[in-house]
């Protein structure tokens, strides 16, 4: 079974710096095999047989989309060293095409001098991570989809205060205490 990921050439460099070292730990930590062509900017991920876990494949695939999609290798690699997921949001989905509507939606998720991305961040103990025409969250599965949902009203519109309001919602549905964000 394989996977394959198509990610931009200027996140590709950072998987090729250093002799390739990020993608020989990716292999070396998920039993898997990776192949970069270069020219189309895909990469296929194979199980290198050693064993059945289709999770190490995916876990495999979802360090290098986070990769590709804006996340730091550093936050990324916790998709494989721990229970850490990848959560993504097209915000196109919210504006289609209009480039202006997207800056205006990328800013206002991460908010002056990056308030509210902290506050996201802070309140879920994940890490997020804008570029491009999406959001990347990565964190524990339950903290990840809140953080998700707290993105995807503020791609809606929704006021800061009611998208802080919703995660402490949530989590005080999970029993989980949260500090002051």
């Amino acid at each position: 079974m394989a996977e394959y990921v198509k990610i931009p050439k200027e996140r590709l460099k950072l998987l090729l710096e250093e002799d390739g070292k990020l993608i020989k730990y990716i292999e070396s930590q998920s039993d898997t095999k990776i192949r970069i062509d270069k020219l189309e900017q895909e990469i296929s991920i194979e199980s290198s047989g050693k064993s059945d876990e289709i999770l190490d494949l995916w876990r495999a695939r979802d360090t290098i989309k986070a990769i590709g999609r804006g996340a730091e290798p550093e936050a990324a690699i916790d998709i494989l060293e721990s229970d850490a997921e990848l959560q993504i949001v097209d915000l196109s989905e919210f504006v289609g095409k209009k480039h202006n509507a997207l800056v205006r939606i990328k800013g206002r998720v991460i908010g002056t001098k990056g308030k509210a991305k902290n506050i996201i961040e802070n309140l879920t103990n994940t890490q997020i991570f804008v570029y491009g025409k999406t959001v990347t969250i990565i964190g524990e599965h339950d903290m990840a989809v809140i953080a998700k949902g707290a993105v995807e009203l503020l791609a809606r519109g929704t006021m800061h205060s009611t998208a802080i309001h919703h995660i402490e919602t949530e989590l005080s549905k999970l029993g989980v205490k949260y500090k002051d964000a």
